[in-house]
């Protein structure tokens, strides 16, 4: 229990320093280390459907922040997915 207490108020306080629409995508990183402790301590078995999830949130990871990236250095929005295309693109 504490350190969950201390792990939500780090993260609350991450947000002064970093946008949150990069922070708050990146909390979907626990459910990666959830399948890979349950495998290692539990000695669960991995489904597949578990496997294609947890790449689905890395390669969502890898995108907003790939996005955010090419936001941040000015480029024109054309250049850029808006988040129907994003979605659609998915």
């Amino acid at each position: 229990t504490i350190i969950f207490v201390a792990g939500s108020l780090l993260t609350f306080g991450s947000f002064g320093f970093a946008p949150q629409s990069i922070l708050a995508p990146m909390e979907c990183s626990q459910f990666v280390s959830n399948v890979f402790f349950a495998r290692v301590i539990l000695g669960e078995k991995i489904t597949n459907r578990q496997i294609i999830g947890t790449a689905a949130l890395i390669a969502g990871i890898i995108c907003i922040i790939v996005a955010h990236t090419e936001a941040s250095k000015g480029q024109e929005s054309s250049h850029r997915l808006d988040a129907e295309e994003m979605v659609v693109y998915f």
